[in-house]
């Protein structure tokens, strides 16, 4: 059945035809099966082999003259000339999350982009309010949220000199604020060149449609800082950027972990659908 079809449109189409030739074959009824498994059929893979497979533009659903291509070659081509700014540092982001996410850190931008770069700092989540020096929480929920000021972390990966791909998939945001938004960066995620991290799925969990790559990256230090470029100078000068989803924002980030509990992926997502989404060890026990 084609994509948008129902029951009632092929019984009006085969109608149509019977009118003109009254020997016209008529299909059996579409019909729903109530006891069909709920399971997603996926598969996992490298950050580099989504990029290098043979069916690589089919696995991301790009024309074959997009193969080569990168985050940073076609999104300005593809962005709506519009983002969402805050008109008071003071004042909270105005992104909203389901109060019970499960995330490891937060981060935020006011220039619509977020920095991965590596850097000499503690683990954990920062939070600088205006006027004051940035201030450290080893655990995120000691921070004090979305109450204004600017919003840092720092991932410890325990994984000096590893070498990691950063990706970044885009998706359509539809109607954001009554103005179609159109394509934005849906998540961003860091993965680790040697983890089956990536996630092909027949379903919801699909990672690969339109999904970019944005640089080669390497940790000297192991750990990862993510921020807004200017709100930490010394990482917006190394650091690979990516463009924030609608612009500015307060924003999740997720770490994945492998079977041997080591760092495998870090995530920031821009998008509420895909929130719900994240795993938090791979591969996962079962995608629902």
């Amino acid at each position: 059945m084609r994509p948008g079809s129902s029951r009632e449109s092929l019984h009006t189409d085969t109608e149509s035809t019977s009118k003109q030739k009254e020997h016209a074959w008529r299909p059996a009824p579409v019909e729903r099966l109530d006891n069909a498994s709920s399971q997603e059929t996926y598969t996992l893979f490298r950050p580099g082999d989504v990029f290098t497979h043979a069916r690589s533009t089919e696995l991301r659903r790009l024309e074959p003259d997009m193969e080569g291509l990168r985050h940073g070659d076609i999104y300005e081509a593809l962005v709506m000339p519009w983002q969402i700014n805050r008109k008071d540092v003071n004042q909270p982001h105005g992104s909203e999350w389901d109060p019970s996410l499960a995330c490891d850190f937060w981060v935020s931008t006011d220039v619509g982009k977020i920095s991965f770069s590596d850097a000499d700092a503690r683990h954990g989540q920062y939070h600088k309010a205006i006027g004051s020096e940035w201030q450290h929480y080893a655990d995120v929920l000691e921070a004090p949220g979305n109450v204004g000021g600017f919003h840092a972390c720092c991932v410890d990966t325990g994984q000096p000199d590893a070498r990691w791909t950063l990706v970044a998939k885009l998706a359509d945001f539809g109607i954001v604020l009554g103005r179609d938004a159109g394509v934005r960066v849906e998540f961003a995620a860091l993965v680790r060149n040697d983890s089956e991290a990536v996630v092909a799925s027949t379903g919801v969990h699909d990672e690969c449609r339109a999904l970019f790559l944005v640089d080669e990256v390497t940790l000297p230090s192991g750990k990862l800082v993510l921020g807004d470029p200017t709100d930490i100078p010394e990482a917006g000068e190394n650091g690979s950027l990516v463009p924030s989803g609608m612009g500015a924002g307060w924003y999740p980030v997720f770490v994945s972990k492998n079977a041997k509990q080591e760092i495998c992926r870090i995530t920031v997502v821009f998008h509420q659908s895909r929130a719900a989404k994240m795993f938090k060890e791979f591969p996962p026990a079962v995608i629902l």
